[in-house]
């Protein structure tokens, strides 16, 4: 109990100190928002000229901080591709220390990989494991369709920033290739040195078909880049790579379980015909009851543990966390049993269709057409809120239309990734 108690302290700690960053960061982001001054626009401005496109041409050819401030404050070319301005961050409030500013982007980025790290663990591949148990997909149909889009709905995201954000795309293509390369080399290569000692056996039929298909992608790519031209029916001839990898595996899988099927019945016929008694006796009648009774013991503890040993530390921790758990909890809907909250499922329905038009509408500021779109979602999202109050106990998340909800938070925390990878 010492042990879990230190972990959590330790857990606690590390939640804290990177809370406390991003409420900083956002101070940083605020304060970057002050108006510029204007004594050097105009001879800035001129020094505009001669590279029209670029920022970092600009910057180039200044030495001093406030006249790199005032020039990107002045060039909507150095306008953010994010929602934080980092140069600004950078050059205006860091300008004087930039080993400071860059300690603390590189932290900042830090907490970025961190939020992507537990939205995903928190609510997008529980809400990717609750789908295919309710769309009733095999382990082998889940692990490469559902599993494999939480795995890398980051690099997904991360990636389309990367290409429509920017006029280049090498840094999206590579981020792409490295992910593929980390993770069948350093993470196989960890995986078989804990488990080196042990004896595993792989199917080398599906080893080899993963291999095949991973090995044709990269050639298409490789074939691709080579030409240096993409169509449109190039890149669907490209996506239909992984639409025939599912529908050779999902036959595969059909195949290879009929023909399990038919050698566990006929040897269960031959086994019951040498033992002469039912295949089912009483055994399937008994039950694990010390087995549930200690999980349930268990349970308990773990639950009231935590309470037991809450601290005003904990708490502290718990209220300065809110900027990074609040936002989040109150916009994905969240339907798992031990984390069912009523009211946070009413708000997040209801706030849910305001942040999806906030998104859209960022793209395009001053337009008439924004006011329209908010008032339908804010009238859409009143609307679900109603009826999630309507439909829903307290005491236990939805039994009907459990699709609908797991869909919601799966779209959620999807729109939750893209808005940190950006």
């Amino acid at each position: 109990m010492a042990s879990l108690f230190s972990s959590r302290l330790s857990s606690h700690s590390l939640s804290l100190l990177i809370n406390i960053f991003f409420i900083f960061l956002i101070y940083l982001h605020f304060a970057s928002q002050n108006p510029s001054p204007s004594g050097s626009i105009q001879t800035l401005n001129s020094l505009a000229g001669g590279d029209s496109d670029s920022c970092s041409g600009g910057l180039a050819s200044l030495d001093d901080h406030r006249s790199k401030c005032s020039y990107i404050r002045s060039q909507s070319k150095c306008g953010p591709q994010g929602y934080i301005d980092y140069l600004k961050i950078l050059f205006c409030i860091f300008g004087q220390s930039p080993v400071l500013g860059h300690l603390v982007l590189s932290v900042w980025l830090f907490v970025l990989f961190y939020l992507l790290g537990d939205t995903a663990a928190s609510y997008f591949c529980p809400s990717l494991d609750s789908l295919s148990k309710v769309l009733k997909l095999s382990p082998t149909m889940a692990g490469v369709t559902l599993l494999s889009l939480g795995n890398g709905a980051p690099d997904l995201f991360s990636s389309v920033v990367s290409f429509t954000r920017s006029n280049n795309g090498d840094f999206g293509l590579n981020s792409i290739l490295g992910g593929a390369f980390f993770v069948s080399s350093f993470v196989v290569g960890t995986i078989c040195v804990l488990i080196g000692s042990r004896d595993v056996s792989i199917d080398r039929n599906s080893f080899i078909r993963d291999v095949v298909f991973l090995l044709v992608a990269l050639c298409c790519l490789g074939l691709i880049i080579f030409i240096g031209k993409v169509t449109i029916w190039v890149a669907l001839c490209y996506l239909s790579i992984y639409l025939l990898y599912v529908g050779f595996l999902s036959v595969s899988h059909f195949f290879d379980r009929k023909k399990r099927m038919s050698e566990q019945i006929l040897r269960s016929r031959e086994d019951l015909a040498e033992m002469g008694v039912p295949l089912l006796g009483y055994i399937a009648d008994e039950k694990p009851v010390l087995i549930e009774k200690t999980a349930q013991e268990f349970k308990i503890v773990f639950e009231e543990s935590p309470k037991r040993h809450r601290s005003c530390f904990s708490v502290l921790v718990s209220i300065i966390g809110l900027p990074l758990y609040l936002p989040r909890r109150l916009t994905i809907p969240v339907v798992r049993e031990e984390k069912w909250s009523k009211p946070c499922a009413v708000v997040s329905t209801a706030i849910a269709p305001v942040l999806l038009t906030e998104l859209y509408c960022s793209h395009y500021s001053g337009s008439q057409r924004n006011l329209i779109l908010y008032i339908i979602s804010g009238s859409i999202g009143l609307i679900l809120g109603i009826l999630a109050y309507l439909t829903t106990e307290k005491s236990h998340p939805p039994k009907k239309f459990s699709l609908v909800w797991l869909l919601g938070g799966f779209t959620m925390s999807v729109t939750w990734t893209y808005m940190i990878a950006q």
